[in-house]
């Protein structure tokens, strides 16, 4: 009688809890059998398996994973097939996306949050950031699902506390490795809402969709977004039907800070988010200037914090909306504000 052969057991355990769900499947709380650490594991769907392009960027997130290793990243660990089903495995990050972090810390502590928390969010996504561009990779989907919490402290975890929190960019399904680029193959990618304006336009130029710079637009539509609680150029609730709203938006080519929503806003972090929403690319900033800003380097204790008050110090009035209790900026205007920013 032969030997029977001894099925492999699976390394990893797959429970009933969903973290989440990503673009290429939900995603479930795993326990590691070997380490007996806990894991998150990406279903992939047999509809992406048996799609080569989907299945290729399957791949690319492997690959930049391994390629780019980095506190502010999320880690894939490995690809595996338990019966039928294939997972990714990925580092687990308990504090879940960054969006329902939001809407628990604002039921929690109020509508607005301090300045210096923000800061602190902004440097850890900026620092994966400029990893992946270090690296010539394009993320094509910054937003605040794709960003994930990680805390070591289960009170830090409980109490929503940013502080003492990792913030990592995860989802690399959309991104671009520009060493590896396919011209014939470019498609826009993204989430609307955070998608810079030229990538709307009709005759859309290779340059600007496989550039690194749009990435940096929508880092400033986050930041703006963890000022207000909304996006600087679409305030309702966005739907696929309300592009076109999204689009006549941006023709208005404004934006505003609204001093009735915050009472004080930091001149730094008003030039950070001009400098991430410039409409022109040869004009919007990259990582490698941008990692020298004010914002991202300055102690907040020096920062210069604008009130109703004292907008002339540092606008030119038609900076300033007709009641005084705004600064209006313009996606177009790239000349005085980028001056003063030189000034300060």
């Amino acid at each position: 009688m032969e030997d029977e052969i001894e099925e492999e057991k699976p390394k990893y355990e797959i429970t009933d809890i969903i973290l989440g769900k990503g673009t290429s499947g939900e995603v479930f709380l795993c326990n590691n059998i070997e380490d007996k650490k806990q894991y998150a594991a990406k279903l992939i769907s047999k509809n992406l398996l048996e799609n080569e392009e989907k299945l290729l960027s399957i791949e690319d997130e492997i690959l930049i994973s391994t390629t780019c290793q980095h506190k502010n990243l999320v880690k894939v660990y490995d690809l595996i097939q338990i019966k039928e089903q294939k997972y990714l495995i990925l580092e687990y990050c308990n504090g879940g996306d960054l969006l329902s972090a939001l809407k628990n810390y604002r039921l929690k502590y109020g509508e607005v949050i301090e300045e210096n928390i923000i800061r602190n969010i902004i440097l850890d996504i900026f620092s994966g950031l400029k990893c992946l561009h270090d690296n010539n990779i394009i993320h094509h989907d910054i937003k605040p699902q794709n960003i994930l919490l990680k805390y070591e402290n289960e009170d830090d975890l409980n109490n929503i506390n940013f502080s003492n929190c990792t913030f990592k960019i995860t989802d690399f399904s959309a991104s671009t490795n520009l060493k590896e680029k396919d011209e014939s193959n470019v498609k826009v990618k993204g989430t609307p809402l955070y998608m810079e304006p030229l990538l709307f336009e009709k005759d859309v130029k290779f340059e600007v969709i496989e550039n690194k710079k749009v990435d940096i637009w929508s880092l400033g539509i986050l930041t703006y977004e963890l000022l207000f609680n909304c996006n600087p150029f679409y305030n309702n609730k966005f739907d696929e039907s309300s592009i076109n709203d999204l689009i006549a938006s941006f023709k208005r080519e404004t934006y505003i800070f609204d001093f009735l929503i915050r009472k004080e806003i930091s001149f730094q972090v008003v030039c950070f988010v001009n400098n991430c929403l410039q409409y022109k690319q040869d004009k919007r900033l990259d990582c490698e200037i941008l990692q020298f800003s004010e914002f991202l380097t300055r102690d907040i204790g020096k920062f210069s914090f604008l009130n109703i008050d004292n907008l002339w110090e540092f606008f030119h009035h038609d900076y300033i909306t007709n009641d005084k209790k705004a600064i209006i900026l313009n996606i177009k205007d790239d000349r005085r504000l980028n001056e003063e920013i030189d000034m300060f």
